[in-house]
């Protein structure tokens, strides 16, 4: 009997999500993503060497100092002289203005040019910013988080990145 109540038990623990996600899929958006609990979303003018443009971005601030965040913007029509692959060069460069890059790769997500980044950063508690981005057109999409050495691999974190999909415009 002590082993099948043993057995229940963690049958049922494995069974219980270890942190509630909440999806965030806003209208006309083209993407879903899953935080691992609520967040806030605020719309705000977004500068690019292109000009000003208007971004939408959600965020999660744990207790624990991991943070999530999700952006979104349409660059300005002048950026469309620029290859994909620049304006996503133009990310990275802005990344590693205070650390260096540990992992990068480029590839294709639904024939769009996506990249996925690890920055150790070299100041305050020295973070870590995982990123992933995909350019959709002149529509960019940055989902990334802020954690502490060693925490890249947080389940949550994985999730989160994972829970990314895109979708029609």
């Amino acid at each position: 009997m002590k082993r099948v109540l043993l057995a229940l038990l963690g049958a049922l623990a494995l069974a219980t999500p270890a942190f509630a996600q909440v999806e965030f899929r806003p209208p006309g958006g083209g993407f879903r993503l899953e935080f691992p609990g609520p967040f806030r979303v605020r719309v705000e003018t977004t500068s690019t060497r292109f000009g000003n443009t208007r971004g939408t971005t959600a965020q999660l601030e744990r207790a624990d100092g991991v943070k999530f965040y999700m952006q979104y913007f349409d660059y300005p029509p002048a950026a469309a002289q620029e290859s994909p692959l620049k304006l996503l060069d133009g990310l990275k460069n802005g990344r590693i203005v205070k650390g260096k890059v540990r992992f990068e790769q480029r590839f294709e997500l639904d024939g769009n040019w996506a990249q996925r980044e690890i920055v150790d950063w070299e100041f305050g508690s020295r973070p870590v910013i995982v990123a992933f981005d995909v350019l959709r057109g002149l529509r960019l999409y940055s989902v990334f988080c802020i954690v502490e050495r060693d925490q890249e691999a947080l389940p949550e974190v994985k999730a989160f990145f994972d829970s990314f999909a895109m979708l029609p415009l």
